[in-house]
């Protein structure tokens, strides 16, 4: 037994006759009732993937604070970060270099939260507030082929803001606690940093 509605909305200017500013806005909030503790996982919001956050894996944000599942879970069933509300802002300015040619450089930011607090993920899921501190940000720059009949996208990024390092503790004392903005680690000559953080996302279609 649950409620559920959606609200999106997009916004386009044109610059110049040969570049656009493209920006969107997603929200959509569930009300599990009833007999429900949680909206069912199939009517559940993600974050991360090619149409949302782009510099984040689909379904590893979130919920709220939560850190991505590391567990054997995750290397059986993917990624499974759910929840109940989301909110996502993206942002974006196309140029065109050429008729089959475009050129994108853009940001993303978003999460989604539990309305009530689980077993799975914790308090640190629920939404409250200062939401706005539990937002994940990343940018990145995109090559879109435009055949007419399709267009083929292209589109690296790389995380900005992790909202889970804000309880990932900096010394076993846990005085204090990571910096979720993450530019102090960007770093594409380590490999390990590549593997972890630069994200490919190959998909037909803008994204919005």
């Amino acid at each position: 037994q649950y409620a559920r509605a959606d609200l999106e909305m997009k916004y386009y200017s044109s610059l110049t006759p040969g570049i656009r500013w493209v920006n969107r806005l997603f929200t959509g909030f569930g009300l599990p009732h009833g007999n429900s503790l949680a909206l069912p996982q199939i009517r559940q919001y993600f974050a991360g993937g090619s149409s949302g956050l782009r510099g984040f894996q689909a379904r590893n944000v979130g919920p709220g604070n939560s850190a991505p599942d590391d567990s054997t879970t995750q290397s059986l069933f993917r990624n499974s970060s759910f929840g109940d509300i989301k909110l996502e802002l993206n942002s974006e300015f196309r140029l065109s270099l050429t008729s089959l040619f475009q050129f994108a450089v853009f940001a993303d930011a978003g999460n989604v939260w539990s309305y009530r607090e689980n077993n799975i993920y914790g308090s640190e899921s629920v939404f409250r507030k200062d939401f706005y501190r539990q937002l994940a940000v990343d940018g990145g720059v995109g090559l879109r082929l435009d055949f007419t009949y399709l267009i083929f996208r292209l589109d690296v990024a790389i995380p900005f803001r992790k909202p889970w390092y804000a309880n990932v503790p900096v010394d076993e004392a846990e005085t204090a606690f990571k910096n979720p903005w993450v530019f102090n680690e960007i770093n594409f000559r380590n490999r390990a940093w590549r593997r972890e953080n630069l994200i490919l996302n190959i998909a037909i279609g803008m994204p919005f």
